[in-house]
Parts: structure tokens; sequence; C-alpha cells
């Protein structure tokens, strides 16, 4: 019965994690809502794992999950840091253009629309998505433990 539950629980991490990477994750107002697959390389392969994940809870391998929630976890954190590096240096970049050229309208126009460039919503799923798959893990770990204490015990 646990076990079915598991798989259920496994399934749906996925599940979250691939919707995650289909919603939008990253919001450029002027240019529009990208979500995490069309950006980069990287939203394939956190699609991959997630789809690897649900294959993994289907035929009850919860052991490696560990490998796949990581890596969801360790290429998203990635990309996260390079979109926030990037938002800092164009932030740099503009602020120094704006001191050369006080008047400059263009600039001004540049960077009202960065200022309205932010972070998505898809995010929410792609990590609430990996954190279910890697308690799965954990939950596998503490009942092979249980398991082995109770037939030491006997």
């Amino acid at each position: 019965m646990l076990k079915n539950i598991k798989k259920i629980l496994g399934v749906v991490g996925g599940v979250l994690v691939i919707l995650g990477v289909f919603l939008p994750i990253l919001n450029l107002g002027l240019f529009g809502k990208y979500s995490y697959f069309n950006l980069s390389v990287n939203g394939k392969i956190v699609f991959a794992l997630a789809i690897i994940s649900i294959i993994l809870s289907l035929f009850g391998r919860f052991f490696f999950l560990i490998i796949t929630s990581v890596g969801i976890f360790s290429v998203f954190a990635y990309d996260v840091w390079k979109f926030f590096k990037l938002k800092k240096n164009l932030t740099g970049f503009i602020q120094k253009f704006e001191q050369k050229n006080p008047n400059n309208i263009l600039i001004k126009l540049v960077k009202s629309a960065f200022q309205s460039f932010d972070v998505g919503w898809g995010w929410i799923f792609i990590v609430l998505g990996a954190f279910i798959l890697l308690i799965l893990f954990f939950v596998h770990i503490f009942e092979k433990k249980l398991s082995a204490s109770q037939i030491i015990q006997k």
C-alpha cells in the first residue's frame, strides 16, 4: 500500500517539474514571457530528469531519485544564479551609461524596459516537484533502515 502511495507521489513530483518547465519562468516585460524549456538546453535537461524520475517512481526505484532530484535542483540553481548575475551586470552597465549620458531618452527607455524583467511563477512548480522527489528518496532510505533494524531485533 505504502509503495503505491510513493509511486503516486513520485509521478506527482515529476509532473510538477514538467509543469514548471513549461510554465512562464521569466517575464521580460515588453519582450514577453518565456518558459524554462524555451530558454536554454538546461530546461530540456530538467524536463528529461523529470521524465526519468517518473519512470523510476513507476518501477519503484526510489533510491535513484536522489540523482534526478539533486540534478534538477543543481541545473535550476545554476540558471537562477546566472540570471541574477546577468541582471546585476546589466544594471551596472545601465547605471554607468546613464551617468555619462544623463539626458539620453534611449537609456531611459532601456532602463524602464529592463526594470520590468522579473522571474515568473513556473519555478515554484520545479522546486516543489524536485522537493517531493527528494523527500521520497529519504522516506525510502528511512524505510530500508527501519525494516533492517526490525529484522536484526528478531
